[in-house]
C-alpha cells in the first residue's frame, strides 16, 4: 500500500464486509477478533484477506461458504429431509444420505443443498409434475390441435404417448412436453427433426459438472450436427450405435428411456435452463446409474431390431 492506512480507514472496510473488530488495529496481515454481524459468531481473519476477498457475499468465511461448522451442516441437511451417513468431507463432494421422504439412497453435495436445489432427484421430480400438471382433457386437446389422436390414457408431460397421426395415419409416440414446445408430433409428417427413413444413429453422453447422462437420437447428416451442439455445453460422448433409418433408432431409445424411468424408477436430472439446446427430459443422474448399465441396455434391444 501506498501509504499506512488509518485505524478508522480499515474499520470501515471491515464493517463493510459485515464484520464488526473487538479489538484494536494491528497489522494487515495479524489476525483480527470480530464479531459477524450476520450470524453473530466470533472470527479471527486478517484485514488483508478481508480487503482483497473476491466475494459479493457479507459475513464471515462461514457466511459466504468458505468454511462450514460440521454440525451445523448436518442440521442444514435433516432440514432438507435428508439423513448423512459418514462425517462431512467438502462442499462440492457427493454424500451418502437416505431421503427421509421416499426413503431412497441419494449422493447429493453441501453446496447444491447449500443453493437450495433440494438432494432427492425423485422428490424433485414428483413435485415438479405436480406443480406442472396437466389435466387429461387439455393434454388431448392439445394433441388434437397437433392432428393426433392419441390411443393410451394420458400419464405425464414427458411419457411417450401412443398416438395414431390424423394426417398419415401412422402411430407415433410423441410426448407432450414435445408437442407443447412446438417441435412437432408425427416423425413421417413433419419437415424438422428426426427422419424415419435416414440413417440415424442412438448416442449416450456425459456431463462431469452436473452429474448426469443423456440418451439421444440423430439422424447421421442432420444439420446443425446434435452431438457438437451438445459438446459446446461441455457435454462428452460415451458411445454411439449406428441404425439403418430413424425409425429403429427412435423406438430403441423410447424403450430404453422408459426402461429408465418404470423399472428403474429414475426422474428427469436436469431443467429445460441448464440445457438451452434442448434433451433435458431424456437426462438422468449419474449417481444413481452407470453409463456402461444404460449402454448394455441399448446394445441388448439393439439386437433385436437394427
Amino acid at each position: 500500500m501506498s501509504r499506512k492506512l488509518t485505524e478508522k480507514e480499515v474499520r470501515a472496510v471491515m464493517l463493510k464486509k459485515g464484520l464488526k473488530p473487538l479489538e484494536p488495529y494491528k497489522t494487515a496481515k495479524t489476525k483480527w477478533r470480530c464479531e459477524c454481524l450476520l450470524c453473530h459468531r466470533y472470527v479471527e481473519p486478517t484485514y488483508w484477506n478481508t480487503r482483497n476477498s473476491k466475494s459479493k457475499l457479507m459475513g464471515c468465511a462461514f457466511c459466504v461458504g468458505v468454511k462450514v461448522d460440521p454440525a451445523e451442516v448436518k442440521d442444514r441437511m435433516l432440514k432438507a429431509g435428508l439423513k448423512t451417513y459418514g462425517p462431512y468431507i467438502g462442499k462440492d463432494m457427493k454424500w451418502k444420505c437416505k431421503c427421509l421422504v421416499c426413503g431412497d439412497l441419494v449422493f447429493p453435495t453441501w453446496n447444491n443443498i447449500r443453493k437450495g436445489q433440494g438432494g432427492c432427484g425423485r422428490c424433485r421430480y414428483v413435485k415438479s409434475g405436480k406443480s406442472n400438471s396437466t389435466p387429461e382433457k387439455d393434454a388431448i386437446a392439445r394433441m388434437l390441435k397437433s392432428q393426433l389422436q392419441p390411443l393410451e390414457q394420458y400419464a405425464n408431460t414427458d411419457t411417450p404417448w401412443k398416438s395414431i397421426c390424423l394426417k398419415c395415419k401412422n402411430t407415433v409416440y410423441p410426448t407432450l412436453r414435445n408437442i407443447k414446445a412446438g417441435q412437432g408430433g408425427c416423425a413421417y409428417c413433419r419437415e424438422s427433426g428426426l427422419n424415419y427413413s435416414d440413417p440415424a444413429y442412438i448416442y449416450l453422453i456425459f456431463h462431469e459438472e452436473y452429474s448426469s447422462i443423456k440418451i439421444g437420437v440423430s439422424n447421421s447428416d442432420s444439420k446443425p450436427n446434435r452431438i457438437k451442439a451438445h459438446q459446446k455445453q461441455g457435454w462428452s460422448v460415451y458411445r454411439i450405435q449406428n441404425f439403418k433409418n430413424g425409425r429403429a433408432a427412435e423406438e430403441i431409445e423410447t424403450q430404453v428411456l422408459r426402461w429408465i424411468r418404470k423399472n428403474k424408477r429414475l426422474p428427469v436430472h436436469l431443467s429445460s435452463k441448464i440445457m438451452p439446446q434442448g434433451g433435458h427430459s431424456e437426462t438422468v443422474s449419474a449417481s444413481e446409474i452407470a453409463l456402461p448399465t444404460i449402454w448394455a441396455e441399448v446394445l441388448k434391444r439393439s439386437k433385436v431390431k437394427r
